[in-house]
């Protein structure tokens, strides 16, 4: 599994020139997670990257409350919100956005 920590040491391999193989190898992640992580260092884009892994991480906790019967803390929708506009910047998500849609995602109108 991606993580921060397994970037930057993916990142450091690629820098010194290591294969694909040989990233899984050291890091443990998969074929295709090391993929990810070449071509994000290919097109300059490793930032973007990092702000996605976190963000997965935010919603695996999110997820897994939910699925305990945790349910939602007060402003909870609204930090997750934020945080997926913060890694998408074009993303324009609020909680009245998401109330407003709901209906159309459910083939309501």
């Amino acid at each position: 599994m991606l993580t921060t920590e397994t970037i930057e040491a993916a990142l450091n391999l690629y820098e010194g020139g290591s294969t694909h193989h040989a990233v899984e190898q050291a890091t443990g992640i998969t074929r295709e997670e090391a993929e990810a992580v070449a071509n994000a260092y290919d097109a300059g884009e490793t930032e973007q990257l990092y702000r996605e892994v976190a963000l997965a991480g935010i919603l695996e906790l999110a997820a897994a409350g939910l699925r305990a019967g945790q349910g939602w803390d007060e402003g909870t929708l609204g930090d997750v919100l934020n945080e997926i506009g913060h890694v998408y910047h074009p993303a324009r998500i609020t909680p009245q956005s998401v109330s407003a849609n709901q209906g159309k995602t459910s083939g309501q109108k």
